[in-house]
């Protein structure tokens, strides 16, 4: 699958609203790519921060926040 990255069920981005199999591009400005991977981007912020996700559904491209930390 080359540098897409999935939301599995459970992960934080899931737990935010995007839905199983949406794929994150970017994270605020940054590009998402097999190398540098969500959760390694993800440590670059602190709990309680808000980031922009870019996301492709269904051949579609958005955009969302997300509150990082919201792992219960």
């Amino acid at each position: 699958s080359g540098g897409t990255l999935a939301v599995t069920i459970g992960g934080p981005a899931y737990r935010a609203g995007l839905k199983e199999n949406d794929i994150i591009t970017k994270i605020n400005d940054s590009e998402i790519d097999f190398q540098q991977g969500l959760q390694t981007v993800l440590q670059n912020f602190a709990p309680g921060d808000e980031i922009k996700v870019t996301y492709w559904r269904q051949g579609q491209e958005s955009e969302t926040m997300i509150n990082v930390g919201e792992s219960k």
